[in-house]
């Protein structure tokens, strides 16, 4: 079996502070945050500032790469809402991995249940 070695980006990774020739010998893809929701209000989306510098340093280097929203929704409306601009975001870009929705936040999401 063998195995790939991937990592995950976001603004946490400055691209100011990244050597994209270097870093795209070590990986076999990234996968690059797209996007969140705000974690105050739980509803104001945002793209993510590194994404742009991220996607493109990385895609002329022919690194594979996937996205992930970074989600504080906890309604089926706010899914749909982040969902909808993740996809928006997404148009005209490659992407060889998936599409995942990060859904770690522990303010907006631990009330919440399948049920809802």
């Amino acid at each position: 079996m063998s195995r790939k070695f991937g990592i995950d980006m976001s603004p946490w990774q400055s691209p100011l502070a990244i050597n994209y020739d270097q870093l795209a010998k070590e990986i076999d893809f990234a996968i690059l945050r797209i996007g969140y929701t705000g974690y105050g209000t739980g509803v104001s989306l945002h793209k993510d500032e590194s994404f742009d510098r991220h996607y493109a340093e990385l895609h002329k280097r022919n690194v594979p790469l996937g996205v992930y929203w970074y989600s504080c929704a906890n309604t089926p409306a706010k899914a749909i809402n982040e969902a909808n601009l993740c996809l928006e975001l997404i148009q005209c870009k490659e992407l060889l991995y998936p599409v995942f929705i990060d859904v770690e936040d522990t303010h907006h999401q631990q009330p919440g249940s399948a049920k809802q």
